[in-house]
C-alpha cells in the first residue's frame, strides 16, 4: 500500500452526496413516487405519515381528477351514444325503472368522496354543539342517505323512507304502551290525580 495516506477530516462535508440526494428527491416528486420511508430509517410520527399521505392524494387528485373528468367520462358518454345509435342499447339506461348514471369508482374518486363525508360529519358535529337551533339545521335522514351514497353503501343494506316511517310509528306505539303500563292502577288514562279532601 501507499506509504502516506491522508487522514479523514472531521469537518468534511460531502457536497456531492447532498446534491445527489436532492436530485433523487426531485425526481421522485416529479414521478409521483412519494412513498412512505423505509423501515430501516428513523421512526416517523403518525401525524407526519397522515400529512404525507394527504399531500400525496392532493397531488395525485389534481392530475388524475382532471383526467377522469376530461377524458374518462366523455369517452364513456360517447361510447354509450354510439351504442345507442347502433341499436345495441337504449338511452337513458334504466334498471328496474331507475335511470342509471355513470360515476367513477376509482380510488381517487373514493378519496374525494371520503373528504366530502368528513366535511359533512364535521358540519353535523358543529351543528350538534350549537344546541336545539343547530340540530334543527340538519336533516338526519337526508344526511344519512348522502353519506351512504358517498361511501358507496348498497341500497340493499339501507332502509327506505317508508320503512323508516313504519319503524318510527312502531317506536311511538311501544313508548305509549310502556307509559300506560307505568301508570298507577285504578287511575283513568289521561286524567290527573284528584286531590283528596277531608270531609268534616
Amino acid at each position: 500500500g501507499p506509504s502516506l495516506t491522508p487522514l479523514a477530516r472531521s469537518g468534511d462535508v460531502n457536497l456531492s452526496q447532498l446534491v445527489i440526494n436532492d436530485l433523487r428527491i426531485n425526481i421522485k416528486k416529479i414521478l409521483l413516487d412519494e412513498s412512505l420511508p423505509p423501515d430501516n430509517m428513523s421512526a416517523r410520527s403518525a401525524t407526519e405519515i397522515v400529512e404525507r399521505m394527504k399531500e400525496l392524494s392532493q397531488n395525485l387528485g389534481s392530475a388524475f381528477g382532471r383526467l377522469i373528468s376530461e377524458a374518462v367520462l366523455p369517452i364513456v358518454s360517447r361510447t354509450l351514444s354510439v351504442m345507442d345509435d347502433k341499436g345495441l342499447i337504449s338511452l337513458p339506461l334504466k334498471i328496474n325503472g331507475l335511470e342509471v348514471s355513470v360515476q367513477p369508482t376509482s380510488p381517487l374518486a373514493v378519496a374525494a368522496s371520503n373528504e366530502e363525508v368528513q366535511t359533512a360529519m364535521q358540519f353535523i358535529q358543529i351543528a350538534g354543539q350549537l344546541g336545539p337551533s343547530g340540530q334543527m339545521a340538519v336533516n338526519i335522514d337526508r344526511a344519512a342517505d348522502y353519506i351512504a351514497d358517498k361511501l358507496g353503501v348498497p341500497t340493499e343494506l339501507r332502509t327506505t323512507p317508508q320503512e323508516r316511517e313504519a319503524m318510527a310509528q312502531q317506536m311511538m306505539q311501544a313508548a305509549q304502551m310502556q307509559q300506560q303500563m307505568q301508570q298507577p292502577q285504578g287511575q283513568p288514562q289521561g286524567q290527573p290525580e284528584q286531590e283528596m279532601t277531608n270531609e268534616q
